[in-house]
C-alpha cells in the first residue's frame, strides 16, 4: 500500500471518529432537551410542552429524513467535481448546522433546533463521500477488511459520544461551565475534521464522470441507474437489513424491560458490551476473515446467523442466556455491515462510486427514518415480541434476496479492478 492511500485511509478514519462522536454526544442530552422540564437543556414553553416526545422524534427523524433526500445528490457530485471538495463542503455544512443550533438554544426556540437537524442531515452525505474515498483508495481485496476498519473507529464515537455527553450533561460540569459546552465541544469536533480534511487529505477521484446530476435521486434511483449491474438488488437488501436492524436495535432495550424486567443499569450494559463486541469484530475479525473467505460469502453467512440469533430472543427463558448471545450477535452485526458495503463497492465502476454510495447512505437514512415509526405501530398493536420478529423476518429475507443476486451474473464476474 503506498503512502498516500495510508494517508487517505486513516484521514477517513479519524473523520469516522469525530463525525460519530459529535453525532453520538446529543444521545443522552435529548430526554433533557425535549423531557426534563428542570434540565437547563430544557427547549419547551408552555405551548409545547405536552408535544415533547413527539418533537424528540421529528428531532431524532429530521437528520435520516434529510440525508435521505440529500445523500445520492452529493454522491452525485462528488463524481462529477472530486471527493475531497465534496467531503470538505459537507462537513463544513454540519459546521453551520451547529452554529445554527446554538443560535437556536440561545434564543430558546426549538423550531430552530429541528431546523438545524434537518440542515446538517442535508450535508450529512460526508458519510457516503467518506466510504467512497476509502472505495477508492482500496484494491478490491481489501475493502472489507478498510471498511471494518472505519466502522469499528465509528463503534468507538458511537460508544464514547454518550459517555461524553453524560458527563458533559451532569449537574456539577453545568454548574461550572453551562448548558452550551456539550455543543461548542461538537462544534469544535466539527471545525477540526474540516482542517484535518483540507490539509490532509488528497483528491482520489481520477476519471470525473460526466453524467448530469440528477436531483431526485432519492426518489428515481432504481428506475434511473439500469446501467448498474447487480446492484440495485443489493441497495434492496441495504434497505431490507438496515429496516430491521434499526427495528432490533431500538426497541431490544424496552422489549427487555417489559417482557425480563431488566433495569436500565443492565439494559445499558447490554448496549455497552454490544458495542464492545462490534467495535473489536469489525477492528480484528473482520480483517483475518478477508484473508481466507470472500465477502460474499461472510456477508451471507453472518446475515443467515444474524437472522437466528434475533430470533433467539424470543425464546421463554432468553433472559437467562441473554449474554451468551451478546458477543455471537455482535460479532455477526459486525460482520454484515462490514461486508455489505464492500460487495455493493466491488460491483461497480470507480467514477460510479459515489453515487452508488450516496444511494446506499440514502437507503439506510430511510430505513432509520420509517422503521421507528412502524415499529411503534406494530408494538402499540400487537406488543414488543412482534418488533423483534420482525427484525429477524426482514433479515431472514434479506438473506434469501442476496442468495437469490448470488445466483445471478452479478457475482460470476471477476471484481472490478480499482483503476
Amino acid at each position: 500500500m503506498t503512502r498516500s492511500r495510508k494517508k487517505s485511509i486513516w484521514v477517513i478514519v479519524i473523520h469516522f471518529l469525530l463525525d460519530q462522536m459529535g453525532y453520538a454526544i446529543v444521545i443522552p442530552l435529548l430526554p433533557l432537551m425535549f423531557g426534563v422540564a428542570s434540565s437547563p437543556f430544557y427547549l419547551l414553553d408552555k405551548n409545547t410542552a405536552a408535544y415533547g416526545m413527539g418533537l424528540m422524534g421529528l428531532f431524532v427523524s429530521a437528520y435520516p429524513l434529510a440525508q435521505f433526500l440529500a445523500a445520492p445528490v452529493i454522491g452525485q457530485y462528488a463524481d462529477r467535481i472530486g471527493r475531497r471538495r465534496m467531503l470538505i463542503f459537507s462537513t463544513f455544512g454540519t459546521v453551520i448546522s451547529y452554529l445554527i443550533l446554538i443560535a437556536g438554544i440561545l434564543m430558546g426556540n426549538v423550531w430552530v433546533v429541528i431546523a438545524a437537524r434537518f440542515f446538517d442531515g442535508i450535508t450529512g452525505g460526508n458519510v457516503s463521500v467518506a466510504q467512497t474515498v476509502l472505495a477508492d483508495v482500496s484494491l478490491p481485496k481489501e475493502r472489507s477488511k478498510n471498511f471494518g476498519l472505519v466502522m469499528a473507529m465509528a463503534g468507538v464515537g458511537i460508544v464514547l459520544g454518550p459517555t461524553l455527553g453524560g458527563f458533559l450533561a451532569t449537574d456539577n460540569f453545568i454548574h461550572v461551565s453551562g448548558p452550551l459546552v456539550a455543543f461548542i465541544l461538537i462544534l469544535l469536533f466539527y471545525v477540526f475534521d474540516v482542517l484535518l480534511l483540507w490539509v490532509f487529505l488528497t483528491e482520489t477521484l481520477e476519471k470525473k464522470s460526466t453524467e448530469k446530476v440528477n436531483w431526485w435521486g432519492a426518489f428515481t434511483m432504481f428506475t434511473k441507474r439500469h446501467d448498474l449491474r447487480g446492484v440495485k438488488g443489493l441497495l434492496t437488501a441495504r434497505f431490507l437489513y438496515s429496516f430491521g436492524s434499526n427495528v432490533f436495535t431500538n426497541f431490544i432495550g424496552a422489549y427487555l424491560i417489559a417482557r425480563f424486567a431488566m433495569s436500565a443499569g443492565t439494559i445499558g450494559n447490554f448496549y455497552s458490551l454490544v458495542g464492545l463486541g462490534i467495535i473489536l469484530t469489525q477492528a480484528i475479525v473482520v480483517r483475518v476473515l478477508a484473508k481466507k473467505f470472500s465477502e460474499e460469502k461472510i456477508f451471507s453467512n453472518s446475515l443467515l446467523a444474524t437472522a437466528v440469533i434475533v430470533m433467539l430472543f424470543l425464546l421463554p427463558n432468553a433472559d437467562k442466556v441473554i449474554y451468551l448471545l451478546v458477543f455471537p450477535m455482535a460479532l455477526t452485526f459486525g460482520l454484515v455491515d462490514a461486508n455489505l458495503l464492500a460487495v455493493i463497492s466491488n460491483r461497480v465502476k470507480k467514477e460510479q462510486q459515489g453515487s452508488v454510495m450516496g444511494m446506499a447512505t440514502s437507503l439506510k437514512a430511510l430505513a432509520q427514518t420509517v422503521s421507528p415509526i412502524v415499529a411503534g405501530v406494530i408494538a402499540a398493536g400487537f406488543g414488543l415480541s412482534m418488533d423483534i420478529f420482525l427484525a429477524s423476518i426482514l433479515m431472514f429475507v434479506t438473506w434469501v434476496l442476496f442468495w437469490k443476486i448470488g445466483k445471478s451474473s452479478s457475482f460470476v464476474s471477476p471484481p472490478l479492478s480499482p483503476s
